[in-house]
């Protein structure tokens, strides 16, 4: 599949990750309206609760596809982790902005 091999060359997705992405996205995506409706299937948004208009956002809601969320989120945080000797010294902007 060529969406899946374009997705693995991303940093952090292995071959897991971007077929089980390549399977969920299908060719174009076109099943999300945008980048917040696909990150809440995966459960990657935080839970909101609130009374009285005071609304305080907590941890993740975990609510999506796990097959997906897994490998995505580890897959991040191990390309966080090579970056982090440079992200600490402040040489790499794109990690220091995550």
């Amino acid at each position: 599949m060529d969406s899946a091999r374009r997705v693995r060359e991303i940093p952090g997705v292995g071959l897991l990750g971007s077929t089980a992405l390549a399977a969920v996205l299908g060719t174009d995506a076109k099943g999300y309206r945008n980048a917040r409706e696909f990150a809440a299937s995966l459960g990657l948004v935080p839970c909101h609760r609130g009374t009285g208009g005071k609304v305080a956002v907590g941890h993740l809601s975990e609510r999506g596809d796990p097959y997906l969320r897994n490998p995505l989120m580890h897959g991040a945080r191990g390309a966080l982790s090579r970056e982090a000797p440079q992200c600490a010294a402040g040489t790499n902007p794109g990690s220091t902005a995550l």
